[in-house]
């Protein structure tokens, strides 16, 4: 079936469902997009799985400008509107003095994002079987994810036009292998692996030469260039970026940010496109791509996995 047939079949079958299961996007202030998304992304699944009625909050989210969800998407589920109970869900509201939500649930039967989080990046329902006739789900986490994703993942007029543009003045030949390499704050959270041994993995697994540098730093992708004048290298990194930090890119001017998000939202549709895609598992862009680009190899796990 196509896409807009997809979408009309979730909302309908969404909508049967009674119980609801309410999501914040972009409630926590220090994560970054598809660490966000992804938790959406299988919140979703969770939600068809156990037959409840997907509800979104995104009013307050911290990427967009008061624009929430549709700052980047169209919609594809019912909109949660109460902000005093949709402001206090989410994973950075998960401690249990939370007042609010208590009163919340003492009076209502409704999931909410805090109940289930664990449990969707749990060993056990990456392992779970899935079976959603209705969209034609059958099998296991990543093939249900998959079908998911072109009814959430649809970006509005406005983005998708600025995002083809973006692509097309790169200039990509037909043929390339995307190595995504992570720079900036995320040595604060495990040692950063070499950029040549990206380089290395992908000499041994293609005759390619031609490579999309996926990356927050600039300096790594000038340091491949010349340490490998074999290869044609391509990146959407512009020479004034020296690595993401979380703590400082919101403070920036909004259109900077767009601008940003633009670049981010294209090289993932590059990447998502290649030939063959170097990445590592354990980064939620990794984890995205690795759904839609099954030519993926992890240079820190050997598998894909959600947690």
């Amino acid at each position: 079936m196509n896409n807009e047939e997809l979408l009309n079949r979730y909302q309908e079958l969404n909508s049967s469902y009674r119980r609801k299961l309410i999501f914040h996007f972009g409630g926590d202030k220090g994560a970054g997009f598809y660490s966000e998304f992804n938790s959406l992304l299988l919140a979703v699944l969770f939600a068809l799985h156990y037959k409840l009625q997907f509800v979104l909050y995104s009013k307050d989210c911290h990427f967009s400008f008061n624009n929430g969800w549709n700052e980047f998407f169209e919609d594809f589920c019912p909109t949660y509107k109460n902000d005093i109970i949709g402001r206090c869900i989410g994973r950075t509201y998960l401690r249990p003095g939370n007042r609010r939500l208590q009163l919340y649930k003492l009076f209502s039967n409704n999931l909410i994002e805090n109940d289930i989080y664990s449990l969707c990046r749990s060993s056990f329902f990456e392992h779970e079987f899935f079976n959603i006739p209705e969209l034609g789900i059958k099998g296991d986490i990543k093939t249900a994810l998959k079908i998911l994703i072109p009814i959430i993942y649809r970006f509005n007029k406005n983005y998708q036009t600025l995002i083809n543009q973006f692509v097309n003045e790169l200039s990509l030949p037909s043929n390339y292998i995307t190595m995504h390499i992570r720079g900036g704050d995320k040595s604060r959270e495990r040692k950063l692996i070499d950029p040549d041994f990206y380089l290395m993995k992908a000499e041994q697994l293609s005759e390619c030469r031609n490579a999309f540098v996926f990356t927050d730093d600039y300096r790594l992708f000038k340091r491949l260039q010349q340490n490998h004048p074999n290869w044609q290298m391509f990146t959407s990194t512009s020479p004034d970026e020296n690595g993401h930090d979380s703590n400082t890119y919101l403070k920036q001017s909004e259109e900077i940010i767009r601008r940003n998000f633009v670049e981010l939202f294209a090289s993932v549709e590059i990447a998502s496109s290649s030939d063959l895609f170097i990445g590592t598992y354990s980064s939620n862009i990794g984890l995205f791509i690795g759904i839609m680009n099954e030519n993926m190899i992890g240079v820190d796990f050997d598998n894909w996995l959600i947690i």
